[in-house]
């Protein structure tokens, strides 16, 4: 069992946020042969998913790569337990909304499953896209209309790192305990598997395990002993 496994759909954005811990956007989304390898492999090791996170740049920006990784897991037959997404709710797609509720069907549990919108001081949301994701049961502000400003701490990456708030660094964080891996495994854009999701682009490279085509967990074991 993968407890947390982390896709970078996208580094596309519709948003240049003063808190981006990835850093600028880049004209680059995740290939579908990436996919393949992982889900492919992931059969032969008789491997599943706890909770499945698709992350950015802006996922909703590529609704047609998150049906492409649903049609790997359904061929492949990977048990996924739930997903999530998080998106700035510029705007919102009827083929991102499809996307949503097509993967919270093929999931086995749906115990955590999420999609958030932000609503923090720092996105422009729009209220035409929240009204729209309002029609998904399990679509959720993020944070409460409560929050004080101001009141957030973000991590010192990206372009965060010029925010006083910025407080901690992310650090590396997986490690086997017996049959299941804990931490986030992160697929980035580049087809490169790395240690912990917290990374920005220029950083993740520090944090690298191995390349997708070249997975197996048994040797992703060995490379974290």
């Amino acid at each position: 069992m993968i407890n947390y496994l982390v896709v970078e759909v996208t580094r596309r954005c519709n948003a240049s946020c003063a808190h981006c811990l990835r850093g600028d956007a880049e004209p680059l989304d995740l290939k579908w042969e990436y996919a393949n390898a992982l889900f492919a492999q992931l059969a032969r090791d008789s491997a599943s998913i706890g909770c499945l996170t698709f992350s950015g740049g802006e996922p909703s920006l590529v609704p047609e790569i998150l049906i492409g990784i649903l049609d790997e897991a359904k061929k492949y037959d990977i048990w996924i337990g739930n997903f999530y997404i998080a998106t700035n709710a510029v705007s919102v797609s009827d083929k991102f909304l499809i996307a949503c509720i097509e993967w919270y069907c093929f999931c086995r549990d749906n115990e955590i499953t999420e999609v958030q919108w932000s609503n923090d001081q720092y996105h422009s949301t729009s209220p035409e896209a929240v009204r729209r994701l309002q029609a998904l049961g399990f679509a959720h502000a993020k944070y409460p209309e409560s929050l004080p400003r101001g009141s957030l701490t973000f991590l010192r990456e990206g372009r965060a790192r010029a925010l006083p708030e910025a407080e901690r660094l992310p650090t590396e964080s997986l490690s086997f305990e017996d049959d299941y891996l804990e931490g986030d495994l992160y697929l980035n854009a580049k087809g490169q598997l790395i240690n912990g999701c917290d990374w920005s682009y220029e950083s993740q490279q520090r944090h690298f395990l191995m390349n997708v085509s070249d997975f197996s967990m048994e040797r992703l074991r060995n490379s974290l002993k």
